[in-house]
């Protein structure tokens, strides 16, 4: 049975989908039916699909973390800012492809910034 639940997906920096918390049902979906993370070779590498999913997550991640490292830089790394980016990317009026990877990225960002009060 192919079921995702959106607030369960994870994503890593090499473009690649989890479940947090860990769902065994869901990443069968991810990795068998929808092939979401590649082709698993059997010499355990993977081949990414025709359309580059992988690549796509990983490039988003990519540009997300940029960003992050630019308002370290700059000195404006707070959680309201981090907020401002989130919401500027949900309030889009069409999203950018693989914006829920940046939103990933940016909530955990966040997360942690209010944590530590800044």
């Amino acid at each position: 049975m192919l079921y995702i639940e959106m607030d369960k997906i994870a994503y890593r920096r090499d473009g690649t989908i989890y479940t947090e918390p860990r769902d065994e049902a869901m990443e069968k979906d991810i990795n068998e039916t929808l092939l979401l993370n590649g082709i698993r070779k059997e010499d355990g590498t993977v081949r990414d699909t025709s359309t580059e999913l992988l690549k796509g997550r990983r490039d988003a991640y990519d540009r997300a973390s940029r960003m992050m490292s630019e308002l370290n830089r700059r000195g404006k790394c707070t959680s309201a800012a981090v907020k401002k980016i989130m919401d500027d990317l949900l309030n889009k009026e069409e999203r950018e492809e693989y914006a829920g990877v940046k939103l990933y990225y940016f909530r955990k960002k966040y997360d942690s910034l209010k944590k530590r009060g800044l």
